[in-house]
């Protein structure tokens, strides 16, 4: 059902035309008077507002994210330098981590290492170690879904350091 808003119009018009040309313009000055200070209130302040909040979080966020870069290089323990045979070091530090490793295949001057079934989380781990730790230097991963939940076939790629 629409409501008719001619009988309004209708008395609006009437009453502006009653206004005098002074009256006119001091109303029309006062409507956009009120515009703007409708704009400012609802547009610009609400803006103004997130923008101040939104700097001051990236500078809260950039303080904690160069205090965490300052403590973690301080923090950390230099891990020794691993040696010995590629693949050694490969198994070792593996089990570290609770993953067995099926098959060491050497290729060239690299080392595929394979798993089958292994945790994700503790793939993730072992392979941050190998990163950190070195001895190795990683060239190329590949994860696949394993069957059950939270498993993983693993091919990592690794070259001597």
């Amino acid at each position: 059902m629409a409501i008719p808003f001619e009988p309004h119009v209708a008395r609006v018009r009437s009453w502006w035309t009653a206004r005098s040309t002074r009256e006119r313009a001091l109303l029309a000055a006062l409507g956009a008077v009120a515009v703007i200070a409708l704009l400012l209130v609802l547009v610009v302040k609400p803006l103004q507002a997130a923008r101040g909040q939104a700097l001051a979080d990236i500078r809260t966020y950039e303080t904690l994210s160069a205090g965490l870069t300052a403590a973690g290089s301080s923090a950390r323990p230099a891990a020794p330098g691993r040696s010995g045979p590629v693949a050694q070091i490969l198994t070792t530090t593996a089990a570290g981590f609770g993953l067995t490793v099926q098959r060491v295949e050497p290729e060239g001057g690299q080392t595929r290492v394979v798993m089958d079934g292994v945790p994700y989380d503790a793939v993730m781990r072992w392979l941050a170690d190998l990163e950190t730790g070195g001895g190795v230097t990683i060239a190329e991963v590949r994860l696949d879904r394993a069957d059950a939940a939270g498993q993983v076939n693993v091919q990592v790629v690794v070259q001597g350091s």
